[in-house]
């Protein structure tokens, strides 16, 4: 296709337009190759959730059907924030719609089924972010989620997954859809988190960063319970000062969505601390995955759960570039913290390899070429 005739619009829950409206120094990656692609086809759009698209009732309607939908299935049904005349319009004029998230794509079923009907569908791919995990005991919802994730396989042209774990199961699980899903792998923008090595700072106290469901949160909190003595930076919005309970802990209350904290800001935490936790639930989803590769730029060890859904074993070797809690009980994170918290030896090799490993195989640029070639809008 003509690069003039590409039209790109990708999909997010939200964050993407204050951002560039701020015009704020920031890291690229959770833009999901916008800025690449607005070098390379020109047209590319942005198009976010929002609650006030369509009439009340219409708006009443969709909501309940999202509820029930949800109740059923298991699965992200948000179409009262996607589903609109405006969207739907816009979805037919474009030649590549790039979702991402399974949140999105699900919510945007109703659009893509008509579009497919009409033949006026673009290419279409998303990105799982442990979709096809199971979550419910009741086999009915099983079922059902299945033959809805059967749909929404067949609807679109591309499923993206972000972690080796989730992306092997799903390969074994759905064998006949299996040519549609790619591994690729996430990536930060090493230009933006790189830390001047000629600036000295002070690495003190252990920091943790994130939001999604799959942190341990209680977990967390337990093990900043068991070392009084050491400084605890938490950045996220699902702790409450109530939760807190000890005089070493500071919250701060960060989401990226919403821009509470800017990346310059969380850069600099990262670089002040000297190791970042990721207590993790297991989980097919690949929890935790920006956060470990941004502290590793930055040029500080991470210390995270080894759950079924870790991103890329191949790429991380325990206690050489990254420590793993494998049993991830508060007996085994006390113990690697009191071994190695002040080895710093130990903490310098781990940390040189890390940022070694980031920068050759998880960097911004190999995500951008990567993703507008599975996508099919640059076959160079």
């Amino acid at each position: 296709m003509e690069v003039s005739k590409i039209k790109v619009i990708i999909v997010f829950v939200s964050g993407r337009k204050e951002r560039l409206r701020l015009s704020q120094t920031t890291s690229k990656e959770f833009f999901y190759s916008y800025h690449y692609l607005k070098n390379k086809v020109k047209d590319v759009e942005i198009v976010e959730f929002n609650q006030n698209l369509n009439s009340q009732f219409l708006h009443k309607v969709l909501s309940l059907s999202d509820r029930f939908l949800r109740k059923i299935t298991k699965l992200p049904f948000f179409m009262q924030e996607i589903v609109s005349k405006e969207n739907f319009i816009k979805f037919k004029n474009s030649t590549h719609l790039i979702l991402s998230n399974d949140r999105i794509a699900c919510s945007i079923i109703p659009i893509i089924f008509i579009l497919k009907l009409i033949r006026k569908s673009p290419n279409i791919t998303f990105f799982a972010l442990g979709i096809f995990n199971e979550n419910s005991k009741n086999i009915i919802v099983k079922k059902l989620k299945k033959i809805f994730l059967i749909i929404l396989i067949s609807l679109v042209d591309n499923v993206i997954f972000l972690g080796e774990g989730e992306y092997k199961f799903v390969k074994n699980n759905f064998p006949k859809q299996k040519v549609k899903f790619k591994f690729l792998p996430f990536c930060v923008d090493n230009d933006f988190w790189h830390i001047n090595k000629n600036k000295k700072i002070e690495k003190k106290g252990i920091l943790f960063v994130g939001n999604d469901g799959k942190r341990d949160f209680k977990k967390l909190i337990k093990i900043a319970d068991s070392f009084p003595h050491i400084n605890f930076t938490f950045v996220t919005t699902m702790i409450d000062q109530k939760d807190i309970r000890q005089k070493n802990i500071e919250l701060i209350k960060g989401h990226w969505n919403y821009n509470i904290i800017t990346d310059k800001e969380l850069k600099m935490l990262y670089s002040k601390a000297r190791i970042t936790i990721i207590p993790l639930l297991d989980s097919l989803q690949p929890s935790g995955q920006s956060v470990a590769l941004q502290s590793m730029s930055v040029g500080t060890p991470v210390f995270i759960s080894n759950t079924k859904g870790f991103w890329d074993h191949s790429k991380f070797i325990n206690l050489e570039n990254i420590v793993f809690v494998n049993n991830n009980d508060i007996k085994e994170w006390k113990y690697l913290i009191n071994k190695y918290y002040e080895d710093e030896e130990f903490l310098s090799n781990i940390s040189k390899n890390a940022l070694s490993t980031v920068q050759d195989f998880f960097d911004i640029n190999f995500f951008n070429s990567n993703l507008a070639k599975i996508a099919g809008i640059i076959n160079d």
